[in-house]
């Protein structure tokens, strides 16, 4: 991998998404964690404190490599049949943040295996289609919104890699 190709991956997401995770990793050349959900700063999602809920589901993006990125799930990650069902077929699974009692889905991405962001974000929205039955009822707010920020990402992806 070039950096060259790296800064091509990074200077998209900056288009995209404004900043990296800690707001300051503007350096085009070095790797960096981007916030792709649809957080607002101060919106309804974050406590009194400035720390997010305990039901909001963070979606981030790692940009390791040009040519692989690893996508995170982190905090409320809901969960259904097809989700479930995703992450058999992916060989992946709900693990906890060391050191904390949030959630944590993390896999990696590349150019030739996008489509399972889209298959997550449609088994993700279909936790709370009519009709179904759900444990937790944040998930009626936050399945659409992990869901659209999936596909954001998903589009954000394919014109960088320009798939």
């Amino acid at each position: 991998m070039s950096i060259e190709e790296l800064r091509d991956l990074k200077q998209a997401f900056l288009s995209e998404y404004g900043y990296s995770a800690d707001r300051q990793s503007r350096d085009i050349d070095k790797p960096g964690l981007f916030v792709v959900d649809d957080r607002k700063g101060r919106g309804d999602e974050f406590r009194a404190d400035g720390q997010l809920h305990g039901w909001f589901c963070e979606v981030l993006a790692d940009l390791d490599s040009a040519f692989e990125v690893i996508v995170m799930l982190r905090g409320g990650v809901p969960i259904g049949q097809k989700v479930k069902a995703w992450m058999a077929a992916n060989g992946e699974k709900i693990d906890k943040e060391p050191h904390g009692f949030r959630d944590i889905v993390a896999f990696p991405v590349s150019p030739s295996d996008m489509g399972k962001i889209l298959t997550l974000a449609d088994a993700i929205e279909a936790v709370v289609a009519p009709g179904a039955r759900y444990a937790d009822p944040t998930w009626k707010t936050v399945c659409p919104r992990t869901a659209a920020s999936l596909r954001r990402l998903h589009e954000t992806l394919t014109r960088a890699w320009g798939g």
